[in-house]
């Protein structure tokens, strides 16, 4: 593969790439774990107990949004950073294993997984604009390998977002096939 033929498209892609694979070495599978595992547990508690922590906030009226939306980002805000610390503890310990070693070659390949789903999401919100027209986007190597996969995963996909993706991209296999 020449480097010289690469279009800017496929050059982010590949440093999306590159700093999702650096950062899952560097922070380790469980740790990446552990933060996505803090974020669903931090949104679920807020989202459970926010109502009861509102009448408790002295901002805004009882029971109005504001009041609502205060409690719910507090209590997220307070369940991440102590999720937070139990990750740390838990990738100190880690560290002090001899697991080190596969935890950091687990957390690349992570990284690159993760790379892969951001690249497909980025892909299907790009497919429903005009940029997706544009003759960089088209040329990629990057985006023709990722509208593949998404052709494979689209049974999996909700129907209302499969069914826009289909027309997405027949809307641009035409506009190309016609220019």
């Amino acid at each position: 593969m020449n480097l010289e033929s690469l279009g800017w498209v496929d050059g982010l892609a590949l440093l999306g790439l590159a700093v999702s694979f650096v950062i899952g070495l560097w922070r380790g599978l469980v740790f990446e774990l552990m933060s996505i595992a803090g974020w669903i547990v931090a949104y679920l508690l807020a989202q459970r107990y926010s109502p009861s922590m509102a009448g408790w906030l002295p901002i805004g009226a009882p029971g109005s949004a504001l009041n609502l939306i205060a409690s719910l980002v507090l209590l997220f805000v307070i369940a991440l950073f102590v999720w937070a610390l139990l990750s740390w503890l838990l990738q100190k310990a880690i560290s002090a294993s001899p697991l080190r070693p596969v935890d950091r070659v687990l957390g690349g390949v992570f990284g690159l997984l993760r790379a892969l789903v951001i690249g497909l999401v980025l892909v299907s919100g790009i497919r429903l604009t005009p940029l997706a027209g544009s003759t960089d986007w088209q040329a990629s190597r990057a985006v023709q390998g990722l509208g593949l996969v998404l052709e494979q995963i689209q049974p999996w996909l909700p129907d209302a977002v499969a069914r826009h993706l289909r027309a997405a991209a027949a809307g641009h296999l035409s506009s190309a096939q016609k220019g």
